[in-house]
């Protein structure tokens, strides 16, 4: 996936997409978000995700209609699975992934541990809908985005928007084991982070179609992480058994 500062990229079903120049959507504790902390997970398990129920249409995705989904700390939301896939997967490529639905606005191998115990790293999400009268203004700003940026929607009008961002994400960095079982002093402990990125994924809706849109502040994105020789060879010999039966 291509990445562009200060660009949103919309996803439809129908998997036609639209890029066009956007503002992240307002976040934070200013917008009155929820934080998805690390003690927000049961026994610290930094790699549980935290499940977001729909309204009562749920939310048509490709195929299916979801009535539940899962905001991850690595930069992803699952459809359908509550522990996020660490390292990241080509899509159709394993058997056992193809039924996996997963939106990764930025999925790469992460600091999902210690870079939100000691508080850099944020992941903010708020629903907007019908029932609560503050949500109107994010609503008819979603409603917007799909009219304009889409062809043969002038009519929508947005019922549910899930907004999630992920603040200051670090890349994976290697910590000695017994970090993770002692309570070090923050002055004394040292983030290995030097770069992190920010980004927001708006899941909107109206029950009947589905969009996508992937904000990227400017100068948000400050790393990437190279992918895994081996696993490539291994994923691209699979790829071509597959065309070859």
């Amino acid at each position: 996936m291509s990445i562009s500062a200060s660009k949103s990229k919309f996803f439809f079903s129908t998997i036609s997409s639209i890029i066009a120049p956007s503002p992240m959507y307002p976040y934070g504790p200013q917008q009155k978000d929820d934080e998805y902390g690390l003690d927000d997970s049961p026994y610290y398990y930094y790699d549980r995700c935290r499940k977001i129920n729909t309204d009562w249409t749920g939310i048509p995705f490709f195929s299916e209609r979801h009535y539940k989904l899962y905001i991850c700390r690595n930069g992803i939301i699952q459809l359908n699975y509550d522990w996020s896939w660490w390292w990241p997967r080509k899509f159709g490529v394993y058997w056992w992934f193809r039924n996996m639905g997963i939106i990764a606005p930025f999925w790469a191998t992460t600091d999902s541990y210690f870079a939100f115990r000691y508080n850099h790293s944020k992941v903010y999400y708020q629903v907007y809908n019908q029932t609560h009268e503050k949500s109107n203004e994010t609503l008819a700003m979603a409603s917007e985005h799909v009219k304009n940026y889409t062809g043969g929607f002038d009519d929508f009008e947005a019922t549910w928007v899930l907004v999630v961002t992920w603040e200051k994400l670090c890349p994976y960095a290697y910590y000695p084991y017994y970090y993770y079982y002692q309570n070090i002093n923050e002055k004394d402990f040292q983030l290995k982070c030097s770069r992190s990125n920010t980004f927001q994924a708006v899941l909107i809706t109206n029950g009947f179609n589905t969009f996508l849109m992937y904000n990227y502040h400017y100068g948000g994105i400050q790393w990437v992480v190279d992918a895994d020789p081996k696993r490539i060879a291994e994923e691209s010999e699979i790829h071509e058994t597959r065309k070859d039966t």
